[in-house]
């Protein structure tokens, strides 16, 4: 047990970072499972194949998925 204290310090200042981390990681797991697209990936995509055009909104973008979604329900 002393050497498990040894190797893993619980450092008060490092929790902060880990949870934003833990969250930032779930919400990129979580988010494509209830149909929120990737923005980012999609402005990546839009500025190389569209150099000269305007990308959507973050809410442009999150409203052309949910209505695709809704579009396309398959029961």
């Amino acid at each position: 047990m002393q050497a498990f204290k040894k190797k893993f310090k619980f450092n008060p200042l490092a929790a902060p970072k880990a949870v934003a981390r833990f969250l930032a990681r779930a919400d990129a797991a979580l988010a494509p499972l209830i149909g929120l697209g990737d923005y980012e990936g999609y402005l990546r995509h839009f500025r190389s194949a569209h150099p000269d055009e305007v990308p959507l909104s973050r809410a442009e973008f999150f409203r052309a998925m949910q209505d695709s979604k809704a579009k396309n329900v398959k029961c």
